[in-house]
């Protein structure tokens, strides 16, 4: 009876071991997959574009007459651009830019590396391509777009993107890219550059419908091409 006892607490012992060890497993597959994960974000956001690679014909080809600036009803008053720097129309997506360059041409990142913010200075495309009153929007403003906005998806003329409505009731489109679709399982997107960055990149706007308020606001190396929307004051 004794030795019966014995082997039944040796077999829950060698159990409970067993379980443990399983668990330990579980446990380390778990933090591989979460680093590996992570990995893969943080290289999809820090390894750019070959800034050697030169603009595409149709890039070349695209206008840069400044857009109209529209009336949302934001707190700050400041107006949103009805379309992308080298875009035609409120669908198209015009040219996406490195940040930082105000020659658009992609082939290096002008400003300083510790150049944090550039809305409004001789590094803002915006306001070298369509005038004095036009800038990248800062980090705040495109805070306020979200928080006092709604953002819905919509197919406009075959263009898939946003439709941001003010409290006012006045709304723009976001048009979506397709550029690094390969580093979003196929899927497009809405990136946006903003003016401001800090040591991990610079901030850029991802308009979607995220309920998320801080997912849409995210860091990228400068050297990646992101649309970019104009902002000015009334």
């Amino acid at each position: 009876m004794i030795e019966f006892r014995r082997e039944i607490l040796i077999d829950k012992k060698q159990m409970i071991m067993r379980n443990r060890i399983i668990l330990v497993l579980s446990l380390m597959a778990m933090v591989c997959i979460g680093l590996n994960a992570q990995n893969k974000v943080v290289r999809r956001r820090q390894v750019g574009d070959n800034l050697s690679s030169k603009v595409s014909v149709s890039e070349k080809k695209q206008s840069f007459s400044p857009g109209i600036g529209v009336d949302l009803g934001l707190t700050s008053g400041t107006l949103w651009a009805d379309r992308n720097i080298g875009a035609s129309s409120e669908v198209d997506k015009g040219v996406e830019f490195v940040w930082g360059d105000p020659t658009g041409t992609n082939k290096r990142v002008q400003a300083p590396k510790k150049k944090f913010h550039i809305s409004g200075t001789s590094y803002d495309i915006a306001k070298t391509k369509w005038g004095v009153n036009w800038q990248l929007p800062t980090l705040q403003m495109a805070k306020e777009l979200v928080r006092e906005c709604t953002i819905r998806k919509e197919t406009r003329n075959g263009v898939l993107g946003y439709v941001v409505t003010g409290p006012n009731g006045n709304s723009i489109f976001f048009p979506m890219s397709s550029r690094y679709s390969d580093r979003f399982d196929g899927n497009k997107y809405s990136f946006y550059w903003l003016g401001d960055s800090n040591d991990w990149g610079a901030h850029l706007l991802d308009v979607s419908e995220s309920i998320y308020f801080d997912a849409h606001f995210n860091n990228w190396a400068r050297t990646f091409r992101f649309m970019i929307r104009p902002v000015k004051s009334k």
